[in-house]
């Protein structure tokens, strides 16, 4: 059971690591480019915006089921509540 949760947390930083990282990279270009600052990216501020929602979703998806992939990766049946 300690390596399901060891596991677990593994995945559920791999989520939190999409989410800070490349959502902050994102809302960085958001916000930059909304104040008018000068950036490398030629990109739209609403593509920005969509990585933004995009890391942000998959982030939570990822930790939300990060039980679950442990589970199935370890080879065990899911336990009920």
């Amino acid at each position: 059971m300690a390596e399901d949760r060891i596991l677990a947390n593994v995945i559920r930083f791999i989520g939190l690591w999409r989410i800070f990282i490349n959502g902050g990279n994102a809302l960085y270009y958001v916000i930059a480019k909304q104040v008018g600052a000068r950036t490398q990216s030629i990109l739209p501020a609403t593509i920005d915006l969509q990585a933004l929602i995009f890391d942000l979703v998959l982030g939570i998806a990822i930790i939300v089921a990060a039980p679950a992939v442990a589970q199935l990766i370890l080879g065990r049946k899911a336990e009920k509540p």
